[in-house]
């Protein structure tokens, strides 16, 4: 079912152009109303003081030997400082809060080169009402439900989340391929209705086309003129939430392929569009979330595809007022093509696909308000597939982590 889906997206556009333009106008024209609301609203209290906060969450974790038909890897233990995030939060007034969020991830540390830091969040809110709130700077994107909350590692169970939200996982997962990364304006709020809620947010950001090269010219900054667009819509009854999210940009990518069929392919300026689903449920003790996530390329080709999807589950249990038991399952497929070269001379560009597949589960302990300890166990499944060339590799192995979450 959810390779139709992967299909039907990819045929079918989800954010025309002229959709896609109007989206800008109305998050440009929210920002200026914004800024003019802020001019006609009545001088109000002092600002409040300085909140300086975050988390952090070692980790000790065991990894048995991967082991394929081409490769063999050793068995690893290591400790780990896997995340640290600090936060510095000021309320200018009641309606306007400004937030900095930094980010440090696989023991950071530049003499080393170990790990990275980041700027995730910058951004100033204002509030209007729970109907209308407006971020204007660098903020997280909402996609789903877990990207919205990803920040917020010690409440999760998981030490490692699922695949794509996890940002120690960056260097060996293009997780910005999956989530939109940044956004720069975005506008969201929730319409209550009896015990029946409405929640919406929109938003616009830069490309993925972000210059990291210094000889270039100056790094950071987009190289194309388009933007990102997306938005989520979603419905919470009671302990019920679902939602739909959605996303479209365009992806630069250099130089050209040539087909089998010596057709050349320019990959500048593709289209990608991302399709989320996300359904969430508490009832009683028990927990139920469940996510999955469609990315699809417009390459106009059939021997051409970068297409993914990612699909989680996780059935919960809180077994008294501190301990939270989980089980959980991830499954990753993505496309890829790539030119494989041969022994004997020549070369062909090929569509393959590479699967991962993790059976996990894991409990997490509130030792304090604001200390929690996890143990988490996961399989790990990886499939790799050239068709054409009738090229098949498997191999599995499992990992075992502990780990203290700590809020400060």
């Amino acid at each position: 079912m959810a390779v139709v889906v992967a299909r039907d997206v990819h045929e079918v556009s989800l954010m025309s152009p002229s959709l896609e333009r109007v989206m800008r106008v109305f998050l440009i024209a929210v920002a200026v109303t914004t800024s003019l609301n802020m001019l006609a609203t009545e001088p109000v209290s002092a600002q409040g003081q300085l909140e300086i906060f975050g988390f952090f969450q070692n980790t000790f974790s065991h990894t048995t030997r991967l082991k394929t038909q081409f490769e063999e890897d050793a068995e690893r233990n290591s400790f780990s400082v896997q995340q640290q995030n600090l936060f510095f939060q000021r309320d200018l007034d009641r309606r306007w809060r400004a937030f900095v969020n930094y980010e440090f991830v696989n023991s950071f540390s530049t003499g080393r080169q170990w790990g990275s830091a980041s700027l995730e969040e910058v951004w100033i809110r204002y509030r209007a009402g729970r109907r209308l709130s407006v971020k204007l700077g660098q903020s997280i994107p909402a996609f789903n439900n877990l990207n919205q909350i990803t920040t917020r590692t010690p409440l999760l169970p998981y030490i490692i989340r699922p695949l794509v939200y996890e940002a120690s996982f960056s260097d060996n997962i293009a997780i910005e391929e999956y989530l939109p990364q940044r956004a720069f304006i975005q506008a969201y709020g929730s319409l209550p209705r009896d015990r029946l809620k409405l929640d919406y947010a929109v938003y616009v950001g830069n490309s993925p086309n972000i210059n990291n090269m210094p000889d270039a010219g100056q790094t950071g900054v987009d190289t194309t003129d388009s933007f990102l667009v997306g938005g989520r819509l979603g419905l919470r009854y009671d302990d019920l939430k679902a939602g739909f999210s959605v996303t479209r940009d365009h992806l630069d990518s250099p130089g050209t392929l040539t087909l089998s069929t010596g057709e050349t392919l320019s990959l500048k300026q593709l289209t990608r569009r991302r399709l989320g689903g996300d359904l969430s449920w508490l009832f009683g003790d028990w927990y139920l979330e469940s996510e999955g996530i469609w990315v699809t390329y417009d390459d106009d080709s059939p021997e051409v595809s970068e297409d993914k999807q990612f699909f989680y589950a996780t059935l919960g249990y809180r077994a008294g007022e501190r301990l939270f038991l989980f089980a959980s399952y991830w499954h990753a497929d993505e496309d890829f093509t790539e030119t494989v070269s041969f022994v004997n001379g020549g070369s062909s560009v090929e569509r393959g696909e590479t699967g991962i597949k993790v059976p996990n589960v894991g409990a997490s302990y509130q030792l304090r308000d604001s200390v929690i300890l996890k143990v988490h166990l996961a399989q790990v499944q990886i499939t790799g597939v050239i068709p054409n060339l009738s090229l098949r590799q498997d191999g599995d192995f499992y990992h075992l982590s502990t780990a203290v979450s700590v809020v400060f």
